[in-house]
């Protein structure tokens, strides 16, 4: 039997009918190898070639801290890139202040997420004020970047009255450019803080009186029509009854007339 197969084989090798009876073997060759290589093209060769792979939003970093930033980006398949380094007073250093892509902007994996990175506040020194006066001590802090806060006073009689004894933060710490500095000024006769008197419902000479015996000056006077209080009675006071105030201040008045009088 196996002996009558063969001879068959070598008839047909020999016959003009062997290309014809070949074909279906080629033909499954050929199917195998387009089923094959189709698969692995669209699924690796094509997104190579056309650079189309699968895409998703880019994740949020802004705000994070750049070891965060890194962390969250490793995990889709980004990178990080540092574009620059800025100094921020709102940011704290090391913290994102901006990213490139946008969140939510649509990447391929091997993308870099360009960010730029906080510097920090920019510092600057607390000059020395101790000495200076109001007005030299808020020209110099501005020189500085900083702005002058509140005042409040003490006794050094080793200064002169009216200048400058200390600042909060003291001289010569350092801080971000735009700290307030609050200043602690020399309190002599001259800068005393003395207490505003009750001057409503007083006649204008009897405020005059008291406001000078406070080391207080009269201020401007204003007139109101008034029918029932007697003219020239205090019925308003610009800075109130009871507040601290330098000595020397003015405090404005309003009094009372009456209707014959502002006829006139």
């Amino acid at each position: 039997m196996r002996g009558s197969l063969q001879a068959w084989y070598h008839r047909m090798r020999s016959s003009r009918h062997w290309p014809v009876l070949r074909w279906p073997y080629y033909a499954l060759v050929v199917f195998v190898f387009v089923a094959v290589f189709g698969t692995l093209g669209d699924a690796v060769v094509m997104p190579l070639i056309t650079r189309r792979g699968s895409e998703f939003p880019t994740p949020l970093v802004r705000g994070k801290s750049l070891r965060e930033a890194e962390a969250i980006l490793k995990t889709q398949g980004l990178k990080i890139a540092i574009e620059s380094r800025q100094h921020s007073p709102n940011v704290p250093e090391n913290v994102i202040i901006d990213q490139v892509p946008r969140s939510g902007s649509l990447v391929k994996k091997g993308r870099r997420v360009k960010v730029i990175v906080s510097a920090g506040a920019r510092m600057t020194v607390v000059p020395f004020l101790r000495g200076y006066s109001i007005r030299q001590a808020e020209l110099m802090l501005e020189e500085s970047g900083l702005m002058i806060g509140g005042e409040s006073y003490c006794r050094d009689d080793s200064l002169p009255g009216g200048v400058v004894v200390s600042s909060i933060p003291a001289g010569g710490g350092s801080v971000p450019m735009g700290t307030v500095v609050n200043i602690l000024v020399n309190e002599t006769d001259e800068f005393a803080l003395v207490t505003v008197p009750i001057l409503v419902g007083e006649h204008i000479k009897k405020a005059e009186t008291l406001l000078d015996g406070r080391g207080l000056k009269l201020g401007a006077v204003f007139h109101e029509i008034d029918e029932v209080l007697l003219p020239g009675t205090v019925v308003r006071q610009s800075i109130g009854a009871g507040e601290q105030v330098r000595r020397g201040t003015a405090v404005d008045l309003t009094i009372t007339r009456d209707k014959w009088r502002s006829r006139r």
